[in-house]
């Protein structure tokens, strides 16, 4: 997918810093966005290091990340992983912030959250989506969705799901515009959360329509 303009290309731990700043710029409100650029950047660090997780970033001709997504084969397993590579230095990033009961409680819940969810549903999930505002170009996220979907179906996983804030209409739309279904909706940091699922990945007939 290379180009005169820019290209898609796997997220890789450098990229960590930039993929940071685009999710607490964009990405907002939210839980992870209120803990900071330093947090974040080791959190992407981690996923992008680990075998449970991948990620793709849109990268201008100039060396900018504009856009990213980052994914899960198996969120459980790969917040482990990322907790034993980069769970010290993710703590320090918060200093005493960490030790407020809020924080402690909203952290644990989000680590909780894969197993406090119903068991049908898959363990592969989209777990962060955003795109600055300054693309050269029209329609990088949705190229962006498509190459994470088809990435899933490449590594033999059928079903993914993924989290949107039931506030958010347009994400929510263009999810369901994409094939994904909304099978559940949930109270995560205070907000409505949307559950989407997307079924049939490695059909890769069906994933040409997309």
């Amino acid at each position: 997918m290379k180009g005169m303009i820019g290209h898609i290309r796997p997220m890789t731990k450098q990229d960590a810093a930039a993929v940071a700043v685009l999710h607490e710029s964009r990405i907002n409100p939210g839980f992870l966005s209120s803990l900071g650029c330093r947090f974040l950047k080791h959190l992407y660090a981690g996923i992008a290091s680990s075998s449970s997780g991948f990620g793709f970033v849109w990268e201008e001709s100039d060396g900018t990340v504009h856009g990213f997504i980052a994914c899960a084969e198996d969120i459980t397993r790969l917040y482990k992983q990322v907790l034993f590579r980069q769970g010290i230095p993710m703590i320090f990033s918060l200093g005493c912030v960490f030790f407020r009961k809020s924080i402690i409680k909203d952290v644990w819940d989000t680590l909780r959250y894969p197993n406090a969810l119903s068991a049908n549903l898959p363990r592969a999930e989209i777990l962060a989506f955003a795109v600055s505002p300054k693309v050269s170009i029209p329609g990088i996220g949705h190229i962006l969705a498509k190459t994470a979907l088809l990435e899933f179906g490449k590594r033999r996983i059928d079903n993914v799901k993924l989290a949107v804030g039931a506030e958010n209409v347009r994400v929510n739309r263009y999810w369901q515009h994409v094939g994904f279904e909304c099978v559940l909706t949930v109270n995560q940091h205070g907000w409505k959360t949307n559950i989407h699922v997307l079924k049939g990945l490695t059909d890769m007939k069906k994933m040409d329509t997309l």
